[in-house]
């Protein structure tokens, strides 16, 4: 009756683990192959032009956005402000820029993205070919007049917005979880920091080669966040509990077999008695 009762109990926490689990979620839903730039080192370039706040307070905000996302230990992630470019915006939208990623400033968000730029700080816009991402660039609102202008943002939104666009940049879509930086509501946001789930996505895009990186074995997360592929859900958790519950049944089959087996040779001695 103990064992029944104490396997029940491990279904039912697996079970749980499962269904409570937040997924994160790439840019491209319909592609399962989805793994991000084909490298971990990415410069993202800039175009100053006509950006709110002027260049050199532009560049401390992409410095403070980028670094969260080079601090992920289980990802090869690194990613970093580029050089200036002079690749207009009529060239990023046609597709043509040659340097990308890219950031720009956008004085007319409004005609550029056909709706109202009022809410809306900076937008990304990502293109995938074959699950790796080709190109990439993020528009920052300097249209006068709006409220979501990018220079009207408290100065700690400001690197919460850029990152959370980046991490759109990077491959990596809204996660259902609250407390993500990719959390659909980024504006909202004044601390600057991943969550768990951020960085199960971005190490699932650029995971960390281990070997080549000075370590063995040695990712340690351990979340309830999960990754879709094909139908099918990895949790973490859910493995972590899966192993727990399979040690648990091989040392109660273990201790079946000896008690058994002393049982067998007791009644052996006793006929020979």
């Amino acid at each position: 009756m103990k064992s029944r009762v104490r396997l029940s109990f491990y279904f039912l926490f697996l079970y749980g683990s499962i269904i409570n689990s937040h997924a994160f979620t790439f840019i491209s839903s319909n592609d399962s192959n989805m793994r991000g730039w084909n490298t971990a080192s990415i410069a993202v370039h800039v175009n100053y032009t006509d950006c709110p706040g002027g260049e050199e307070k532009l560049k401390v905000i992409i410095d403070e956005a980028t670094h969260p996302w080079n601090e992920v230990p289980t990802s090869s992630l690194h990613i970093e402000r580029g050089n200036e470019t002079t690749t207009g915006l009529s060239q990023a939208i046609a597709n043509r820029a040659p340097d990308v990623p890219l950031i720009l400033c956008d004085r007319n968000l409004t005609n550029t993205i056909g709706s109202n730029a009022d809410t809306i700080a900076a937008v990304s816009t990502v293109s995938i070919v074959n699950g790796n991402i080709a190109y990439a660039y993020i528009l920052l609102n300097a249209e006068n007049g709006k409220s979501a202008n990018f220079a009207n943002l408290e100065d700690k939104q400001k690197p919460v917005v850029l990152a959370h666009e980046m991490g759109h940049v990077l491959g990596l879509g809204h996660s259902g979880e609250v407390t993500a930086l990719m959390y659909y509501s980024a504006s909202e946001k004044k601390e600057l920091r991943l969550s768990q789930d951020d960085m199960d996505g971005i190490s699932f895009l650029y995971p960390r080669d281990e070997i080549a990186q000075g370590g063995i074995f040695g990712c340690g997360t351990l979340s309830s966040s999960v990754a879709s592929y094909k139908g099918f859900t990895f949790n973490s958790l859910t493995a972590l509990w899966t192993i727990a519950f399979l040690a648990v049944m091989l040392r109660q089959l273990r201790a079946r077999f000896y008690f058994g087996r002393k049982l067998l040779k007791t009644s052996q001695l006793s006929e020979h008695a």
